[in-house]
């Protein structure tokens, strides 16, 4: 929403919060707190996209479980493979197989396979945050 935009009827003023609390987030953050913001929002998709798979909500599923291959797009391409090849290897092959994980979750609708991969990056996140 642009500054003076006035809600129309039907928007969501959480949403809008959210967007600009986010973009606040962003602006000014360090690297290493963009990738925290970037595991933050993956943790609440997964979240999210089991909630939505129980409860046999196919669409928002789908843009659940949409954000969350997005997001694990989004930290495979952010790894310095100059840095730390062997680390930057590793979890590249880790985005890989949630990538796949998540793919099988929404052709199956199984809310567990979505946990498993919750589980991942719940651990990585951990680690990540300590490092931070």
């Amino acid at each position: 929403m642009q500054y003076g935009q006035s809600y129309s009827q039907g928007s969501n003023p959480l949403a809008a919060y959210q967007e600009v609390s986010i973009s606040s987030s962003v602006e000014g953050a360090s690297p290493e707190q963009l990738i925290q913001l970037l595991f933050n929002r993956l943790i609440e998709h997964l979240e999210n996209s089991c909630a939505f798979i129980e409860q046999e909500q196919v669409s928002q599923k789908l843009t659940a479980v949409s954000k969350a291959i997005n997001i694990v797009d989004g930290l495979r391409l952010s790894l310095n493979h100059d840095a730390a090849p062997e680390l930057s290897g590793n979890l590249e092959s880790l985005y890989d197989y949630m990538t796949r994980r998540l793919l099988e979750a929404n052709l199956h609708n199984d809310a567990s396979m979505v946990k498993e991969v919750l589980l991942l990056v719940k651990d990585i996140a951990s680690a990540w945050d300590t490092i931070v």
